[in-house]
């Protein structure tokens, strides 16, 4: 009799001990092993509201109707699957704790293609190390300290970013093969200006500031078509004070792009930054009638070329 009761208790501690386990593995789990499943994240927070990025074919947008720039994106997929907990915090600072994240940081959902949660989880505050971020998933009991290997700082700043933030920068995005022509003007310098056309049979021609056609190579214009098919943006600053003024000067270069299936040609200035008096050497406003960016010449230069750069042998 004594043996079957003490097997009684042992077989309900057993239980026990396999119940605690599996809610501590289940509690901890924040990592998301595949995010290329993912095709929508939830992001709740009291500084930016409500956000939904969805995938799109290749392509992330915030709320179904901004573009999210890919490198946002990036830094937010490849952190997902090396999460960790850092630490079990003691149960004297869970409530500071819940109170960050709920005040400082976000609640997140990740969903598949079915809309069916995947993983969700808040995140916010960190630690006095700023090496740790206060995390806990959705239907927990108690937060914990998370973080990544060799990352400092927050985790949930990568889902805290207002529009502008989240927004691609991309100053140019287009296939050079849908060109139907593209030019470029130099006030300074008219006789570097130039075009490049494709007539309807598909054939390329160059012309210069005067709209005389120039002997060049096919090879020579399709490469920089395909260089110039994707610039960015440093930042995008319709805010910017001394955006009127900017717009008033005279600019380095004008380019005027006209794409198939497209009723408007898109036309882009570029301004040097004269605001401290000599021109900045690293940087340059853009405006393309609609944003107002900065960006880095050095990223520019390669539009920059002038008719001379097709007919060099």
């Amino acid at each position: 009799m004594r043996f079957n009761r003490l097997l009684y208790f042992l077989t309900l501690v057993v239980i026990w001990s396999g119940c605690k386990v599996n809610t501590d593995q289940q509690e901890t789990d924040f990592k998301i092993s595949n995010p290329d499943e993912i095709r929508f994240i939830e992001i709740e927070s009291k500084t930016f509201g409500h956000q939904v990025l969805s995938l799109r074919g290749s392509k992330w947008w915030l709320n179904d109707s901004v573009k999210i720039r890919q490198d946002a994106i990036d830094n937010i997929l490849r952190v997902l699957p090396g999460l960790k907990v850092k630490f079990y915090p003691p149960r004297s600072a869970w409530e500071n704790m819940i109170h960050a994240m709920q005040n400082e940081g976000v609640k997140l959902n990740f969903k598949n293609d079915h809309k069916q949660s995947i993983k969700s989880m808040y995140l916010g505050g960190m630690t006095n190390d700023e090496r740790g971020t206060y995390a806990m998933l959705t239907g927990s009991t108690k937060p914990y300290v998370l973080h990544l290997p060799g990352f400092e700082g927050s985790l949930a700043s990568r889902f805290m970013m207002s529009e502008n933030q989240w927004r691609d920068r991309l100053i140019l995005e287009f296939d050079p093969k849908q060109v139907q022509s593209l030019k470029m003007e130099y006030p300074a310098e008219e006789q570097s200006g130039f075009a490049i056309v494709r007539d309807p049979s598909g054939a390329w021609s160059l012309k210069d500031h005067q709209g005389k056609m120039i002997k060049s190579s096919e090879t020579i214009m399709m490469s920089y078509l395909e260089i110039i098919s994707s610039i960015g943006a440093e930042s995008i600053e319709n805010d910017f004070i001394y955006r009127d003024t900017v717009l008033q000067e005279t600019p380095h270069a004008i380019l005027t792009l006209q794409m198939d299936g497209d009723d408007a040609q898109r036309r882009i200035r570029f301004y040097a930054n004269r605001l401290e008096g000599a021109p900045d050497p690293e940087r340059m406003f853009v405006y393309d009638d609609h944003d107002f960016y900065l960006a880095q010449i050095r990223i520019l230069h390669k539009l920059f070329r002038p008719v001379d750069h097709f007919t060099a042998k």
